[in-house]
C-alpha cells in the first residue's frame, strides 16, 4: 500500500524497508527530480534511508541481467503469495477501511 492510498483510507503505512535504484543520474545535478532515497524517507516512502536501500549507478540494461542473474542463482524460491486469488478479500479489506475512515478523506 503506497503513502497516498494510505492516506486516503486512513492507515498506517511504516514505509518499505528495503530498495534498490538503478540509475544513471546523478543527484548533483538534479537527474534523480528529488527521487533519492533519503528524500523518498522523508515521504514515508522507506522507512530508513541508512538500511536496506541499495543505490546502484550504472546503465539498466546491463545490471538488470546481473542482478536477476545472481537472485536466480544465489536466493532460494518464496512461496508465491497469489494476490489474484485474494482479490475479493482484499476489496473487501479496502472497502472496509475506506468506510471506516471515511472522515479522514483528503480531498
Amino acid at each position: 500500500m503506497s503513502p497516498i492510498i494510505s492516506q486516503i483510507f486512513g492507515t498506517d503505512f511504516e514505509g518499505a524497508d528495503r530498495g534498490i535504484q538503478i540509475t544513471t543520474a546523478n543527484e548533483r545535478d538534479g537527474g534523480l527530480s528529488g527521487c533519492t532515497f533519503s528524500e523518498a524517507v522523508t515521504w514515508g516512502k522507506y522507512k530508513d534511508a541508512g538500511k536496506g536501500l541499495v543505490q546502484i549507478w550504472g546503465e539498466y540494461s546491463v545490471i538488470a541481467p546481473l542482478l536477476i542473474g545472481y537472485v536466480l542463482e544465489m536466493c532460494k524460491p518464496r512461496e508465491l503469495k497469489r494476490f489474484i486469488n485474494k482479490k475479493d478479500e482484499l476489496y473487501a479489506r479496502m472497502k472496509n477501511e475506506f468506510v471506516n475512515n471515511n472522515d479522514k478523506l483528503i480531498i
